[in-house]
């Protein structure tokens, strides 16, 4: 039972493994007012329109939070999901920025 003045936040974290050596993996985390869709990239797809929300610099995930009764940019999360479907059939991400 929750104390008084506290309040219970339940998350669910979601993994999704990719299949084969250095492939991406997504997760999504559930939150009270928002999911977390993390993209575990390298940082190296393309943001044109902005949907990042955390792990800018991250070398190795970054972040997009869908917020409750906010639009969802499909388009700009689809062609992220696509870039990076396209670098994992590369042989994946890491394999990628070492060949930079």
């Amino acid at each position: 039972m929750p104390v008084s003045g506290t309040h219970r936040s339940i998350k669910a974290l979601v993994v999704v493994h990719m299949a084969g050596e250095n492939q991406s993996r997504s997760a999504l985390l559930a939150a009270k007012g928002h999911v977390n869709v993390f993209l575990y990239d390298g940082g190296i797809v393309p943001d044109p329109d902005g949907i990042i929300t955390a792990g800018h610099d991250n070398k190795t995930a970054r972040t997009v939070a869908i917020r409750r009764d906010e639009p969802i940019n499909a388009p700009g999360l689809s062609a992220m999901f696509r870039h990076i479907i396209a670098n994992n059939r590369a042989r994946g991400w890491r394999k990628l920025k070492r060949e930079r």
